[in-house]
Order: C-alpha cells, then structure tokens, then sequence
C-alpha cells in the first residue's frame, strides 16, 4: 500500500466520508426553479479560444508531451499533439451536444429531482468503493 498505509488509509477515510457528505447534500438538494433569461450565446471563436485557458488542460498535455517527447525522434511527440488537439476538441463538441440535451430532459423539477438522487447516489457509491478498495482489497492480497 506504499510507503505510509496509516496516512493512506486515513486520507482514504476522510476522503469518502467527505465524498458521501458531497452525495448526501446532492441527493437531498431542495430543487430550485430555473429561470435562464435569453442572453446573448458565445460564439464558436469564443468558445475555442477559451480551451487555450484552461489549466487542467496544460497540465494535462504538459505531462502527456514530457511522456512523448525523445530528442532523437519528434514524430511520437507531433502524433501526440495531433491526436490530443482532436481529442480535445471532439470532446468539447461532445460534452456541448450532450449538455444541450440533457438541459431538456431536465427540464422539470421532478426530472431535476431524480437526476440529483442518481447522481448523489452514484457519488455515494463511488466512496464507499474507494473505501472498500482502500481497507479491504489490499488486506486479502
């Protein structure tokens, strides 16, 4: 389990009981009425040049090139570029459409209602997992 099992398996504890309570207040979250008021959409410029800001994405590529990059060869790193850039960007457009549809679905209380139920549960259900994991798998190993 490491170097340091107490320190893990007490992060591991703290970690889930914080992650149920996230669930919890999730789950049980009072569902507000949604007002959006017509305001003016981003435009697709917008929106790509926007991904160059953002911080999780440069660390993730900063470490993907470190993996990917030899002074003898640049064609692995130019292939990672490439293939992270359509990635990328596939994604986004993705997770747009996806959010798109869902904001219909969600669209009254009671779907809003049952949406924070599985998604609170699923959260719940994540911890326990990781606790599991944490406690238990590695002592049957």
């Amino acid at each position: 389990m490491g170097l340091y099992p107490q320190f893990l398996q007490s992060i591991a504890i703290m970690g889930s009981i914080y992650i149920t309570y996230i669930g919890f207040r999730i789950a049980t979250a009072s569902i507000a009425n949604v007002d959006i008021n017509a305001q003016e959409k981003p435009q697709f410029l917008q929106g790509f040049l926007l991904q160059w800001l953002n911080p999780k994405a440069w660390v993730a590529c900063i470490s993907g090139v470190a993996l990917f990059i030899s002074p003898e060869n640049h064609s692995t790193l130019f292939t990672f570029i490439l293939v992270y850039f359509l990635v990328c960007y596939v994604s986004l457009t993705a997770w747009a459409i996806a959010g798109d549809r869902i904001g219909l679905l969600l669209g009254t209380k009671g779907h809003r209602r049952i949406f924070n139920r599985i998604m609170g549960g699923v959260l719940i259900l994540c911890a326990i997992s990781l606790l599991y994991s944490q406690l238990f798998a590695h002592n049957s190993a």
